[in-house]
């Protein structure tokens, strides 16, 4: 019954929103799948969270109940971690790339390295470059500047040097989380404050 209730509410807020105005373009809406393979894909969503999030106890379980699945789950998240990015701030920066090993199951990593390495755009920089904001270290936060009135509040690097920079420095640089920017921004202004 809460099956047909649900489908007839889907049904119902679909015809009613389907082709309203947003910002002055039409809103589309698509129908979700119920084949199959979603029942299959859903019905294993209960079995994942326990092999992310699980106990010991409760995933040792899994692996006695479900050996095919967890054997899934546990290929997949190894090609994650084969190819995650670990030098960007991961609570900000989600980045896979391709690993690959001889022994990757991901269908790109399985025909070899490439000879050039793969770009954002013809002739642009590789993948692995992520242009993040980079403060400019010739206009840092209360230092010299021509282009501010007043007290500089800081400035960044445009994006065609950020690249060079990178290269040069390495990327830890512009990769530190907030908390630690705003960490150093109040010693900083600490410091400043006790001089006046």
């Amino acid at each position: 019954m809460l099956v047909q209730n649900l489908e007839v509410a889907l049904i119902a807020y679909i015809n009613t929103v389907n082709g309203a105005q947003c910002r002055g373009k039409p809103v589309h809406l698509t129908r979700g799948s119920t084949d199959e393979y979603c029942s299959k894909v859903q019905e294993r969503l209960d079995r994942l969270i326990i092999f992310l999030r699980g106990s010991q106890k409760t995933k040792k379980e899994l692996k006695e109940a479900y050996p095919e699945d967890n054997d899934y789950f546990s290929q997949i998240w190894q090609v994650q971690k084969d190819h995650m990015v670990e030098k960007l701030p991961t609570n900000y920066v989600f980045l896979l790339l391709p690993c690959y090993k001889p022994n990757c199951l991901h269908p790109v990593c399985t025909k070899g390295l490439l000879r050039e390495p793969e770009t954002w755009f013809k002739n642009g920089p590789p993948l692995f470059f992520i242009p993040l904001p980079i403060p400019d270290p010739a206009r840092s936060s209360g230092g010299p500047c021509k282009s501010c009135k007043d007290d500089c509040n800081g400035h960044y690097l445009p994006p065609e040097r950020q690249y060079e920079f990178v290269k040069k420095h390495g990327s830890e640089y512009c990769t530190q989380p907030p908390s630690k920017v705003l960490k150093e921004f109040a010693k900083t202004m600490k410091h400043v404050l006790k001089k006046r």
